[in-house]
């Protein structure tokens, strides 16, 4: 099975989408993204998140980090907001991401804990 990983990292205040490459500089390790055009990003290792494998209902990538609003199976109006996180396997809130998929709908990226403000793709 083949699937697309990549990741996305902050860059003087805008989100880069590439590939993650980390390498020691400095004494220590320095993280970069490259981009699909082969330009090459510092980004801050705090705000580096992976590519779930999955879209929202509008087509748009779901990355480790971005806010989620989706809507419970059987519970009609009942809103949740979910980070998804990383710990052993992609979280949505409290719920591995096969749990998610079996009890929500309609799941759609409503912003990012890092608060995007400009996208350098």
């Amino acid at each position: 099975m083949l699937r697309e990983i990549k990741f996305r990292g902050k860059h003087n205040g805008d989100l880069v989408y590439g590939d993650l490459v980390h390498k020691h500089c400095n004494g220590g390790f320095c993280y970069t993204i490259e981009t699909l055009m082969g330009a090459i990003y510092l980004v801050d290792p705090e705000t580096i998140g992976q590519f779930t494998g999955l879209r929202d209902k509008n087509g748009v990538e779901v990355y480790e980090g971005d806010m989620v609003e989706a809507f419970k199976y059987g519970d009609e109006g009942q809103r949740f907001e979910l980070t998804v996180t990383h710990r052993h396997c992609f979280m949505f809130g409290n719920w591995t991401i096969v749990e998610f998929l079996d009890k929500f709908r309609m799941a759609m990226v409503i912003g990012n804990v890092f608060q995007k403000q400009g996208v350098i793709e």
